[in-house]
Formats: structure tokens, sequence, C-alpha cells
């Protein structure tokens, strides 16, 4: 892996781009309504394999932690690129 900035923590906008194009993954994002009943974003990333994983509220530019993306990558089945912990 190549050095990246910040540790090689990509952003969510990145990791999202990466499972859509890389991984064949469909990736879509919208609005739902908590408990609270505030207004919220949530973005829905599926694999090919049927797998998925709802992440609501983060924005895209926000960085993942090696935690997030191992348990993205659990979720979905996938291997990504970027550092992780079970």
């Amino acid at each position: 892996m190549s050095p990246m900035p910040f540790g090689g923590h990509p952003t969510f906008s990145e990791y999202c781009t990466w499972a859509a194009q890389d991984e064949n993954c469909i990736v879509s994002t919208g609005y739902a309504t908590a408990p609270s009943g505030a207004v919220i974003t949530q973005t829905i990333i599926t694999a090919p394999s049927g797998k998925f994983v709802i992440v609501p509220d983060l924005a895209q530019d926000e960085r993942l932690v090696p935690t997030m993306v191992g348990y993205l990558d659990r979720r979905l089945g996938l291997n990504s690129k970027w550092f992780k912990l079970p």
C-alpha cells in the first residue's frame, strides 16, 4: 500500500467510490427520519452478493478509522485496500 495522508485512512466518499468502481457495489444516498423526528442522510452500500450495510448520517468527507473500514469490509464481504482492524 502506498503512503496516504492521515495514515491511509480513506474518506467515506473514497470508500464508496472504490466499492462501486472496483467491486461493482451499488451505492445510494438518501434521507431518513431518525426516532427523534430529525431528518438525516443515509448511505446504503450493496455488494453483488446481496450483502449490504446502511450507514446513517456520515459525511462524505469524513475519514474512516481502521475499525470502521473493517466493519464495512466484513458487512459487505469485501477486502479493501486500506488498513483495517478486525
